[in-house]
């Protein structure tokens, strides 16, 4: 198996979704929705966090999918940046496929150079 330092990094896009949630009802997993209908479950609570200001909105993010899930791939978020004030009713995403995430800003403890798969 594929280690997450060994796997590519991706870069997608998508809507930023509660997934899972605590007792509480805090939310302790997002997904952000790909418009190829791929499902990126991001877990890790330090990503999370990053991600709370973005729900419901578009997203260009870059990371490693580490695992599989049952509805979905598991990843590692490592750039994310929103899609400048776009509607997520209206936008088309697919018009944005593969996208470019020039300007991300990188997030948490995995931040650096991530290399630019086009």
């Amino acid at each position: 198996m594929t280690t997450p330092s060994e796997s590519p990094v991706i870069t997608i896009t998508g809507i930023v979704t509660p997934f899972d949630w605590e007792l509480d009802d805090s939310i302790k997993a997002v997904v952000i929705a790909s418009p190829d209908e791929t499902d990126y479950i991001v877990r890790e609570p330090w990503a999370v966090r990053r991600l709370l200001p973005f729900l419901d909105r578009p997203v260009c993010a870059e990371g490693v999918v580490t695992g599989l899930e049952p509805l979905g791939q598991r990843l590692a978020l490592r750039r994310v940046k929103a899609l400048a004030d776009l509607d997520p009713e209206t936008v088309d995403l697919s018009l944005r496929w593969p996208p470019r995430c020039d300007g991300t800003e990188a997030v948490g403890r995995q931040a650096g150079a991530v290399r630019d798969p086009m």
